[in-house]
């Protein structure tokens, strides 16, 4: 397939795969993650202009992934899967640390970055496990609040924040 006509299909995936992440039942989203999930694994076992196609599948989807599930009401995202989600994001980041960090850097409607709302959310999955005491924490709430500031973290480091920065800057 040519390049354009990859990145065109990726292009017309990623808008359905958003949706289906805002608007879809449990199992539709579960589905989503699957192929995002297959486009992940697929970039990342070809090589050259073979694994564009997935790999633009992938990174167009942190977004939604982030929007839709990480930043969504925890009385409609569980932990369980929020914890999918969030495993999925660092399927992503294995394939190019530095585009992942942009994406989780890039501004949300007020200009904090996208992933930073996540901590500053009064509503999801993370902010319900900040509003128990320390001492009431479960396993699941530790991996969650791991993964959710690891995943972050260990992005920007990898990748470097000057590169990040001049990145975002193009």
């Amino acid at each position: 397939m040519a390049e354009a006509a990859m990145a065109e299909a990726a292009a017309a995936a990623a808008p359905r795969i958003a949706e289906t992440l805002a608007e879809g039942s449990a199992e539709r989203r579960e589905a989503a993650y699957a192929e995002v999930e297959t486009a992940a694994r697929s970039a990342l076992s070809l090589s050259g202009a073979a694994r564009d196609e997935p790999a633009a599948l992938a990174f167009g989807s942190v977004r939604p992934i982030i929007e839709a599930v990480l930043l969504a009401p925890d009385s409609k995202i569980g932990q369980a899967e929020c914890t999918r989600a969030s495993l999925l994001l660092y399927e992503i980041a294995k394939i190019d640390l530095l585009k992942m960090n942009v994406q989780l850097n890039r501004a949300d409607a007020d200009g904090v970055p996208l992933f930073v709302t996540t901590w500053t959310s009064e509503t999801n999955v993370f902010a319900a496990i900040l509003r128990k005491e320390p001492s009431e924490w479960t396993r699941e709430d530790a991996i969650t609040v791991a993964l959710n500031h690891g995943l972050w973290h260990i992005v920007l480091w990898a990748a470097g924040s000057t590169s990040v920065t001049v990145a975002l800057q193009a």
